[in-house]
Order: structure tokens, then C-alpha cells, then sequence
């Protein structure tokens, strides 16, 4: 038998920062990093000088030969080199003299300070010019009509609105528009199903006001609630939700005038957490906080659901149920000016805020209509989480919430505050931080068998792209091992994790 061990340490990454003899200068105005407009932090362009191209230089090695390039490289940790043109010219001679045959990408971990790095580089004798790189190209957008009246998902300015006072939705689903195995439970007055917007998105649900099947929506917070997490996006029809895949499941717990008991809404949560919801959205406030209501939250978090509700309506200082109970996020109401609404309760429960004020969203008969409320800021929140969740299963429900809070873009106070928490929701930076390497491994030794092909950039891939080892054994021997020890730097989260797999295959005489 062959047997494959691995041996994986993860350390922090250790910023190092040494004096520019250059001056790194743009003439242009530059977006965001890792965004449309803006320039990615994974790598920088370095191009030698003529003549000047290390001879050591190989694409997939993260060392040149070239003394000063690698004692600074190591610095950045930097993990592979590989030319930005690797199908070769037409013209050698040309693509010489323009520099283009002599530039290479160098390319590091995710969140690098690329703009110092490339200055850095800049100054080293051989070395022509290093620069950062550029982000620009189609820019998504859906065909919804509606969609540029949801000013939450991405705001222009209309309605003389703050221009990019919203999550960032357009520039999430560049990157992701979600999962149609995950499920998340709304738990509300129930559900249009028969919506154009939410054509193929409902799953079986539960009436837990009347302990029966029925989930129609005689009320229509609920279909709007639906509406702002899972709406049909690119369809050509009304407008879009966070997520564009989730199944949506019908939990109602309220009545046909939309008021019910802590009782049904905790009947409600054991459902969908029995059921297969992977997030429970609930924009709902009640004010007694009932130890079957607490429990109920609880039972449902320990199954890793995660729960988020509202913080409440016009009641101020104090944070409603059941989003002031531990395990259950609380989510306040901002307006399209990046302010905190004037009806949105606050506290110290308030973990995030999120667009509540003049919402577009579902209503009941193939209708859009606008509403206001904490209710309209949950499902913003609900429908990023499961874009979120549904990219890496591999996270707790805490780890989630870490995510979308830590990501969050800071308003009112510095830090945490008890109006908007954290800050204002901002899906597409919560999902590039789920989504950047979780280890980025800088250095590998085999320590035990033979390596037969591979380098330390293979360890990042897929699709047979790999480390390949190998080990004998005389027949007498039962087993043989092959050991391959990776080091690297965890990226700046609050969890880290190592994704890892490994193959092993075996053979013998006349076998």
C-alpha cells in the first residue's frame, strides 16, 4: 500500500517595508482596488531592462536568479513569476524593443500594498519599470427594468440619493450570484408564489399561525421580503434580489393583517431549521423575549443556521426580538443617503445596517411596490449572507456573520456604534474576502519520498494540475510514505481553514 501523508503550517504573514529610492506616481484617477476602475492587489507588472532578463527566470518559479529582485521578492512573498504573454510574438524583435517579451507578472497574495510594492521594484537596478495593473471590462448589469429604481443595490445618485450608498450588488455578481442548492426560510406572512419575479425559486414551507400548509401571502411583507433576498435576476422582468439562485422557503408565522405570537415565529425557526434552511431571515419585532423563543433561536444555531432580523421600527433606543437574543444577528435601516433611518431602532444588539428606506421590491399579483423598515433592511442583509454562505459551505453561520460584519463599511462613529453596528452592508466586499486564497502557500520541501513534477504554485490549483510524489517500498515492507511539508501565509480573517486533497494510488508485482 502507498500512503501519502501531508504536513500543512499555516503562519500570520509578516509585513516587511523598506524605503523607496523612487517615486510611484499615476496621472490618472484610480478606483478601488480589486474592483471595475480600479487595479488588483494579487499582483504587479515588472518589466527588466534589455539585456537585463534573469537567466534563471522560469515561468511557475517565484525566484529569478537576479540577487536583488529575489531578496525582494521574498519580502513581498512573492509566490510565482509568470510572463504577462506567454503565447509568444509574432515579431520577437519588435516585442523586444517596445519591452513587451521582457514583462512579467509578479504575482502575490490578495490585500498586497501593490502601489509600494511596485515602487519597491521600481528602483532596482535592473529592472525598466514595475507597475500595477488595471481592472476595467463589460461591468454587469441585469436587464431588469426596475432595477435602477432599487437604489440599495447600487446607487447612482437617482432621486438625489449619495451616489455608492448601497451594498455594492452590481459588483457582487461579478463575482457570484449564488447557489441553487442552499435554502433560505422567511419567516413572514407567507408567500406569492405565483410571481413572475420568483419563478422556480419556492420550496415546500410551513404555516406555523394556523399549523397548516397553507403559505399564501393575504398580506404581501412577506412577498416583498422574498423579493429583496431572491428575486429573479437578468430575467428581463421587474427587478433583481441579492441572490439569484437560493431556493426560497415560506415560513408563515404571522397572520393576513401580519401580527402573530413569539410562540409561532420559535415554531417557525425549529421548522426551518428541521427543514434544510441554511439562513432564516426575519423581519419581524416583538418586545417580551419568551425563553421558548430564545431556546428556539438557539436550537436552530446550533444546527448552523444562521438567523438575522430586524432591529425594529420606531421604538428607539431598544432592539427588538428575537434580533436582540445571542445567535441572531440585528439588522438597522440606512437610507439612500448613507444615514441611519430615522425609524430604525438601535442598541447594543445592532450587528450590521443595510438599505430600509423606499424599497422596490415583489408584491402580491405580479405587483412592485416601495416600502420602508428595518423589514426591508433584513433581507438585504439575508440575501448577501446566503450569497456568502452558499460560496464557501464550509463556514459556520458565525463565520458568516464575521464576514459581513467585519467587511461592512464604517458609518457614524468609529467602530462599532448602536445606530448602524459595524457599519452599512457591502456584498461585494463580503464576498471577495470569502472568496480570496485561504492559504497562500509560499514555499514547499518534500521531506520524505521523491518529487516528480510540481511546483509550489501547483499547490493552489486544480484539474490536474498538482504536486506529484512518489515512494517505494520492498515487497517486504507493508507500507511506504511520501511527506510534503507546505508553509504559507493565512490570509486576515478571522478563521482560517486549509482545503486540501490528496490522491494516492498503489502497485505490485503481478497485480
Amino acid at each position: 500500500m502507498l500512503q501519502f501523508r501531508s504536513k500543512i503550517r499555516a503562519t500570520l504573514a509578516v509585513a516587511f517595508s523598506i524605503a523607496a529610492a523612487g517615486v510611484f506616481a499615476q496621472n490618472i484617477q484610480i478606483g478601488k482596488p480589486d474592483r471595475f476602475g480600479g487595479y488588483p492587489t494579487d499582483h504587479i507588472l515588472v518589466r527588466f531592462k534589455s539585456g537585463q532578463v534573469p537567466a534563471m527566470l522560469r515561468a511557475g518559479s517565484s525566484r529569478t536568479g537576479d540577487a536583488s529582485v529575489d531578496r525582494l521578492s521574498a519580502r513581498w512573498a512573492v509566490n510565482d513569476i509568470q510572463p504577462v504573454f506567454p503565447q509568444g510574438f509574432g515579431d520577437p524583435a519588435r516585442a523586444e524593443r517596445l519591452g513587451l517579451s521582457r514583462t512579467y507578472s509578479f504575482n502575490v497574495r490578495l490585500g498586497a500594498d501593490v502601489k509600494q510594492m511596485a515602487a519597491q521594484y521600481s528602483s532596482l537596478r535592473n529592472v525598466e519599470v514595475a507597475e500595477i495593473d488595471g481592472i476595467g471590462g463589460v461591468g454587469f448589469a441585469p436587464n431588469d427594468p426596475l432595477v435602477g429604481n432599487c437604489w440599495g443595490l447600487n446607487n447612482t445618485g437617482q432621486d438625489g440619493g449619495t451616489a455608492d450608498a448601497d451594498v455594492d450588488a452590481f459588483e457582487a455578481w461579478d463575482l457570484w450570484r449564488g447557489a441553487t442548492n442552499f435554502v433560505v426560510a422567511i419567516c413572514d406572512t407567507g408567500l406569492y408564489e405565483q410571481h413572475v419575479d420568483l419563478v422556480g425559486r419556492k420550496i415546500a414551507g410551513w404555516n406555523t399561525h394556523d399549523n397548516n400548509g397553507d403559505t399564501s401571502d393575504g398580506f404581501g411583507h412577506g412577498t416583498h421580503v422574498a423579493g429583496t433576498i431572491g428575486a429573479n435576476g437578468n430575467n428581463s422582468i421587474g427587478v433583481a434580489g441579492m441572490d439569484w439562485n437560493t431556493k426560497i422557503m415560506p415560513v408563515r408565522v404571522l397572520s393576513s393583517g401580519g401580527s402573530g405570537t413569539e410562540a409561532q415565529c420559535a415554531a417557525g425557526i425549529v421548522y426551518a431549521a428541521d427543514h434544510g434552511a441554511n439562513v432564516v431571515s426575519m423581519s419581524l419585532q416583538y418586545y417580551t423575549g419568551s425563553q421558548a423563543f430564545r431556546d428556539a433561536v438557539t436550537y436552530a444555531w446550533e444546527k448552523n443556521v444562521l438567523l438575522i432580523a430586524a432591529t425594529g421600527n420606531n421604538q428607539g433606543h431598544i432592539v427588538a426580538y428575537p434580533a436582540k437574543f445571542p445567535h441572531c444577528a440585528g439588522v438597522g435601516a440606512t437610507t439612500r443617503f448613507d444615514t441611519i433611518a430615522s425609524f430604525s431602532n438601535y442598541g447594543p444588539e445592532t450587528d450590521i445596517s443595510a438599505p430600509g428606506e423606499d424599497v422596490l421590491s415583489l408584491w402580491p399579483g405580479n405587483q412592485y411596490e416601495y416600502l420602508s423598515g428595518t423589514s426591508m433592511a433584513t433581507p438585504h442583509t439575508s440575501g448577501t449572507a446566503a450569497l456568502v454562505f452558499s460560496y464557501d459551505r464550509g463556514q459556520t453561520a458565525d463565520e458568516v456573520l464575521s464576514v459581513l460584519t467585519s467587511t461592512a463599511e464604517d458609518k457614524g462613529t468609529a467602530g462599532f456604534d448602536e445606530h448602524f453596528g459595524w457599519g452599512r452592508l457591502n456584498a461585494f466586499f463580503a464576498l471577495q474576502k470569502v472568496s480570496q486564497p485561504l492559504v497562500g502557500f509560499t514555499s514547499m520541501n518534500v521531506t520524505r519520498g521523491t518529487l516528480q513534477s510540481g511546483t509550489v504554485g501547483n499547490l493552489f490549483d486544480t484539474d490536474d494540475v498538482r504536486v506529484n510524489m512518489g515512494a517505494k517500498a520492498p515487497a517486504a515492507i507493508a507500507t511506504a510514505s511520501a511527506q510534503l511539508q507546505a508553509e504559507g501565509a493565512a490570509p486576515n480573517m478571522t478563521f482560517n481553514r486549509l482545503q486540501l486533497l490528496v490522491e494516492g494510488s498503489a502497485s505490485a508485482p503481478g497485480v
